[in-house]
C-alpha cells in the first residue's frame, strides 16, 4: 500500500522502546471502516458524531498519552503519530480532535500532582482542548490568576472536558515573565461556534470564551520554559522525557498522511476502468497522465510518511538514551512537520487531476480529504515556508525566526 509507514517493533527492557505497537495501531485500523461510514454527514453536520467518540474510548485511543497509572496507554511518539495518520484515512476531523486531546493530555502530564488529581476527579478517560496563542486577561491573586479571555479556534471544544488556553505568565510583579497555557473545565466556558470552515469542517475548531475564572497555580504551566527543557512529569517514563516542541509538532502534523492515503486509496479503486473524457482510452489505467499522476502522487505520499517515521523514531530513540534532541534535530523535526504537509497536499491534487470532474461531488472522499488537507497543511505552527526556513538557517547558520524549538 502507498504510504506504508511502518516498522517492526523493537522492544527493549523498560518502558520504552522505538517503533510500532502494533496491537494498538490494529486498534485504530478497526475503527477506519465507521469513521468512514460517518465522515460525509460529519461534513455536512460539521461535529464529529457520538458514535465515533464512544468508538474512541471504547478503543482507549484517547489515552493515548495517558499515565499507565491513569489506565492510559503511554505509548510512544512513533505509535502516537501512526494512530492519528491511520483514523485520518477514515475521517480528517475525528483524527484531529483526538490528535489535539492527545497533545494537551501529554502537556498535562506535566503539572503537578494536584493538578493531576483534579482532572482525573472529574472524568477518568478525559478529553481536552487548547490553543497556545495568550489572547487573554490575567491577573495575580493570591495562590493563582484571573483569567478573561476569548480564544480560537480551539479543536475538540465541543467534546472536551478541559481546555488549555493560551495566557500570559505573569510574575509577583503582574509583569509579563512569559507565556503558557491554563487549564479551565469546559463547563466554566462558552463555546462560540465559529469554525464554519471550507476544511476539517467537523473538528469543533471553535472560539471559547470565559469571564474572571480563577485557575490556580497548579494548573498553570509555562509552555515557553517546558521548549527550553525545563519540565519535570508527574508521572515517570520514557514518553514524558520525549524532546517537547517537536513531539508535539509531530502530533500536529500527524493527520495529514492519513488524508492523503484516504484519497490514493479511493482514486486506486474508482478510477482504472473509467474511460478519460476526450480522448481514445477507454481505461484510466491504460492512460499515461493518469499513470504518472497516480505514480506521483504514491511517491509524494510515501516522502510524507517517511519523514513522519524517521523523525518520530528519532525523537523516541532520544527519549531512550536519556537527552534532548539538539538544535540541528529540532530544526530537522520542524522541516519534517512542514514537508509532511506539503507532499501529502500535492499527493492529492495529482489524485484530483486523474480522477476527473466526478470527484468533486460533496460525496466524494478525496475532495474531502483535498478540503482537509488544504486548511490542515497550513496550520501556522507547520506552514511549510517557515519550517524551510527554520531549517535553512540552521543548516547556514543564519539569523533564525523567533520561534518555539
Amino acid at each position: 500500500m502507498a504510504g506504508e509507514c511502518l516498522s517492526v517493533s523493537r522492544l527493549p527492557a523498560g518502558d520504552g522502546f522505538v517503533g510500532v505497537d502494533r496491537k494498538i495501531l490494529e486498534r485504530a485500523s478497526a475503527l477506519v471502516p465507521l469513521l468512514a461510514s460517518n465522515a460525509e454527514r460529519a461534513d455536512a453536520e460539521r461535529t464529529v458524531p457520538q458514535e465515533n467518540i464512544d468508538a474512541l474510548a471504547e478503543a482507549g485511543l484517547w489515552g493515548l498519552t495517558r499515565p499507565h497509572s491513569r489506565g492510559g496507554y503511554q505509548t510512544n511518539i512513533r505509535t502516537t503519530v501512526e494512530v492519528v495518520r491511520e483514523l485520518a484515512r477514515g475521517c480528517g476531523s475525528t483524527s484531529w480532535i483526538l490528535m489535539i486531546s492527545t497533545i494537551e493530555q501529554m502537556v498535562m502530564s506535566f503539572l503537578p500532582a494536584e493538578a493531576q488529581e483534579e482532572i482525573y476527579a472529574l472524568n477518568p478517560d478525559p478529553r481536552f482542548c487548547g490553543t497556545f496563542a495568550p489572547s487573554a486577561k490575567v491577573r495575580r491573586v493570591d495562590g493563582g490568576i484571573i483569567v478573561s479571555g476569548r480564544w480560537g479556534w480551539c479543536s475538540n471544544s465541543e467534546f472536551a472536558h478541559w481546555a488549555f488556553m493560551g495566557v500570559p505568565i505573569l510574575g509577583e510583579d503582574g509583569n509579563v515573565l512569559s507565556y503558557g497555557q491554563a487549564l479551565i473545565p469546559t463547563s466554566s466556558c462558552t463555546i462560540e461556534r465559529t469554525w464554519n470552515a471550507a476544511g476539517l469542517a467537523a473538528s469543533s475548531s471553535h472560539h471559547l470564551h470565559c469571564e474572571d475564572i480563577f485557575v490556580p497555580d497548579h494548573r498553570v504551566f509555562d509552555v515557553m520554559a517546558a521548549g527550553r527543557g525545563e519540565r519535570t512529569s508527574a508521572y515517570p517514563g520514557t514518553l514524558y522525557q520525549s524532546a517537547f516542541s517537536a513531539s508535539l509538532s509531530l502530533m500536529n502534523a500527524s493527520p495529514m498522511p492519513g488524508l492523503a492515503q484516504c484519497a490514493f486509496d479511493q482514486t486506486v479503486k474508482a478510477i482504472p476502468e473509467k474511460a478519460v473524457v476526450n480522448t481514445t482510452y477507454m481505461k484510466s489505467k491504460d492512460a499515461p497522465t493518469c499513470q504518472v499522476d497516480v505514480g506521483w502522487a504514491a511517491a509524494r505520499l510515501e516522502t510524507s510518511c517517511m519523514h513522519m517515521a524517521a523523525i518520530a523514531d528519532m525523537i523516541d530513540a532520544a527519549a531512550m538514551e536519556g537527552r534532548d534532541l539538539t538544535i540541528s534535530e529540532k530544526a530537522r523535526a520542524r522541516m519534517a512537520a512542514g514537508v509532511m504537509g506539503k507532499e501529502a497536499r500535492d499527493a492529492v491534487d495529482h489524485l484530483l487531476d486523474a480522477s476527473g470532474a466526478s470527484v468533486f461531488l460533496l460525496s466524494n472522499p478525496s475532495q474531502r480529504a483535498w478540503r482537509d488537507l488544504g486548511v490542515a497543511s497550513r496550520h501556522a505552527y507547520y506552514l511549510n515556508t517557515i519550517c524551510a526556513q527554520i531549517y535553512g538557517a540552521e543548516l547556514l547558520g543564519g539569523q533564525q525566526v523567533a520561534t518555539l524549538l
